[in-house]
């Protein structure tokens, strides 16, 4: 390499290749080799071989290696002045001898670009390898790393940079050639360059230029070709992996489950600052919230506490621990249920006491025990922190809550005597621990998404109002009617999903309202002793839609403070009892007996119910006559006979029936003038047998309302659904008169 670094700096003088030095003539054109002359000799032998040797040495070793003679070097030759550098139009892309279509792609012209803007040796060629800046001659470059006269061995190729100067003797291709492989060593093996050392490596020279074949050019193309395709590949792989790791997280946070991290916890927002006031009342309220909880900048809970802390004006002072607590737990239930949007919020958030906030009710001593947020617009979950005090009264029915009831409910069970949670959409089970709330009275939970079985200890309560109703319960009904015979006065469990027979215990039910409707799983008969006859208290009976079978017993209709009665789609079956109407039913209001199969005729005692204002025994198989004494039915609203097998007449006695708003006869073998009844100035719809050329009977206000026994397409109404809803209402309880509840609806 000595010989190579005493040339750059000028101490030794060589001749250069003429052609890459020498304006094109023609002897020059004649002395350059041409690729079909260029003898083989790799650039990757005469490299190693001139690394070990010094300039006359290497030439005449190289031109061993092929058998070429090698050129002499004259001490003339040796010692004269070097050439002048080329001109720069030499180098131009336009006059130069390398065409576009000798090159495989831009290097070789990258060269060219190199040489116009540095100052070579003359006699030099600038080939890929040491980078010099632009303008900086490689003479100075070399002369900057090593002294006059040193030599170096092997390591010198370590020093390369992108572009290097070297001086090759005339004729001696081959040097040329391999420098440019070893120059191009030192650049990152990129695809790009691997695919230019392949096409240089065993290229002829022409001109001072390195020309590969063409079969070389086409396959550069081709691994070109793959190298980008290979690229294009690798970065839709890349994409394809991001949108699914995206998706992932995005799933993640939606589905703790997925990839089986359910046990991963989160991380957790870093919280804001803090004051040590906020501290302070952060240990204070550990005692009813987890650490985790108050801790969590997107918890109720930590949003309560720092409103406490740094927000409220009132100012608690922190060791005031029960005023702490009690102010603290309402705010946990303002932001867990959307305070912000509630119907009413008054006073919320305010310097004011909280026993003048709106909903809240406190004793003398300014503790709060009722809360009564009903019809508010509630949503989210009841906060376990509500169930942290002494209160008698949690109401707040017809909401939006959801969210499962937290057992901390059962901590409260010296006190709390009303769980009103009705109309919400709570999901879980019943908590068995309710059975510890040892003076709770009335528990409400109808209307909500609750599934499981009616715990048995509710059996220990000395309830008064147990409302299960219109949620997915199963199982059969648990309900010791000995045990709560003395307390309970209301038992709703109807349109669930309970199984099994009514148990005969129930006959021991001394309360005022049994609704067991809606359960299609169960079967069996009405227990005989259902009704204690005269002296029994029942007001409100339903065990529609049950499967029930056999008759329906005497007792029934001797109820004197019978209400309402709903037996209708079971498959009842036998004559109507004789008694209706004997015992005298004064507060009877609704009767339905829709949908089963009932036979005989209707007792004509059925008159004697004078307060009944709605009647439905439509789709069974009765007999017989409509009875005169319907005439004296005065309060009558509904009264449906529709598709029996009843005959004769309308009587006109029907003509008293003044608050009459809904009468069908339509399925019958009626015959006559109905005409009379348009008379009534509250009929609304009159269903009969009054269409076609073949109608049974004259009705001229009928209008669309006219049939006859060939429609299959009828309707008929269920009486039961307004049963269902003026008797089961919350007002329906004992709190007002039944009989203001459903008077503009019956």
């Amino acid at each position: 390499m000595e010989w190579l670094r005493n040339a750059g700096a000028g101490k030794k003088k060589s001749t250069a290749l003429k052609c890459a030095t020498i304006p094109e003539t023609a002897a020059s054109v004649a002395e350059c080799p041409t690729p079909g002359n260029v003898p083989d000799i790799t650039g990757r032998t005469l490299v190693e071989s001139l690394a070990q040797k010094g300039g006359g040495e290497a030439l005449a070793e190289s031109a061993k290696l092929k058998n070429v003679p090698a050129p002499a070097v004259s001490e003339v030759e040796a010692t004269a002045p070097a050439p002048s550098p080329p001109p720069r139009e030499r180098w131009n892309g336009q006059t130069s001898r390398i065409s576009s279509g000798n090159v495989c792609n831009e290097e070789s012209r990258r060269h060219e670009r190199f040489a116009l803007h540095h100052e070579t040796t003359p006699g030099a060629v600038a080939v890929p390898g040491t980078g010099l800046d632009e303008g900086e001659s490689p003479r100075s470059n070399r002369s900057s790393h090593s002294s006059e006269g040193e030599v170096e061995g092997g390591d010198d190729e370590s020093e390369l940079s992108p572009f290097s100067a070297r001086v090759v003797q005339e004729g001696d291709n081959s040097a040329l050639r391999g420098n440019t492989l070893r120059s191009t060593a030192g650049l990152e093996s990129s695809g790009a360059d691997l695919i230019l050392n392949m096409a240089l490596r065993d290229a002829p020279l022409v001109d001072g230029c390195v020309v590969p074949k063409r079969e070389e050019c086409n396959r550069c193309k081709i691994l070109h070709q793959r190298h980008v395709a290979l690229t294009i590949l690798v970065f839709v792989a890349s994409a394809i992996a991001g949108i699914v790791a995206t998706v992932l997280v995005v799933t993640r946070k939606d589905h703790p489950s997925v990839g089986g991290l359910d046990d991963a916890p989160e991380e957790a927002p870093t919280p804001p600052p803090t004051s040590p006031r906020f501290q302070a009342m952060k240990r204070v309220v550990a005692d009813i919230s987890s650490w985790e909880d108050v801790s969590n900048p997107a918890s109720p809970q930590f949003q309560a506490l720092m409103w406490l802390a740094d927000v409220d004006t009132k100012r608690i002072p922190v060791d005031d621990i029960s005023a702490v607590l009690q102010r603290y737990s309402v705010v946990v239930l303002y932001f867990s249920t959307g305070g912000d949007n509630w119907k009413n919020n008054t006073n919320y958030l305010t310097e004011r006491h909280e026993c003048i906030w709106y909903g809240l009710y406190c004793n003398s001593s300014f503790h709060v025990k009722q809360i009564r947020l009903n019809i508010n617009n509630l949503t989210g979950t009841i906060p376990k922190e509500l169930f942290a005090h002494e209160l008698g009264i949690i109401d707040l029915h017809s909401n939006r809550i959801g969210g499962t009831i937290s057992d901390y409910v059962c901590n409260i069970s010296r006190t709390l005597t009303e769980m009103i949670l009705h109309s919400n959409s709570l999901t879980g089970t019943i908590l068995p621990c309710l059975g510890m709330l040892k003076n709770l009275e009335y528990l409400n939970l109808r209307e909500n998404l609750l599934k499981g079985p009616i715990p048995e200890s509710l059996n220990k309560l000395a309830l008064v109002k147990l409302d299960l109703a219109s949620n997915d319960l199963t199982g059969q009904i648990t309900v010791d009617f000995d045990r709560m015979s003395g307390s309970l006065e209301l038992l709703n469990l109807f349109d669930n999903m309970l199984s099994g027979s009514i148990p005969p215990s129930v006959k021991l039910f001394n309360g005022t309202n049994l609704l067991l409707g809606d359960n299609i799983g169960m079967s069996g008969i009405i227990p005989d002793g259902i009704a204690k006859g005269e002296a029994s208290r029942l007001e409100v009976l339903g065990l529609w839609n049950m499967g029930l079978t056999g008759t329906i017993p005497k007792s029934v209709f001797q109820m004197k403070n019978l209400v309402a009665l709903a037996l209708s789609k079971n498959e009842l079956s036998g004559h109507l009892p004789q008694e209706i109407g004997r015992t005298p039913l004064i507060n009877i209001r609704g009767i339905t007996l829709e949908r089963n199969n009932l036979s005989g005729t209707i007792p004509s005692s059925v008159g004697n119910l004078s307060s009944l204002e709605a009647l439905s025994m439509h789709s069974n198989k009765l007999t017989g006559t409509i009875p005169r004494s319907i005439g004296k039915l005065t309060a009558m609203k509904w009264l449906d006979f529709g598709n029996n097998k009843l005959v004769g007449e309308m009587p006109h006695s029907a003509r008293n029936l003044t608050n009459l708003a809904f009468l069908s006869v339509k399925k019958n073998d009626l015959e006559g003038d109905l005409n009379f009844l348009c008379d009534l100035s509250k009929l609304m719809i009159l269903f009969a047998d009054c269409k076609g050329n073949d109608a049974e009977v004259d009705c001229k206000c009928c209008g669309l309302f006219c049939e006859n026994d060939a429609d299959e397409n009828s309707n008929y109404f269920d009486l039961v659904m307004l049963i269902k809803t003026c008797y089961t209402s919350e007002d329906a309880y004992g709190n007002v008169d039944i009989g203001s509840v459903c008077g503009s609806i019956i």
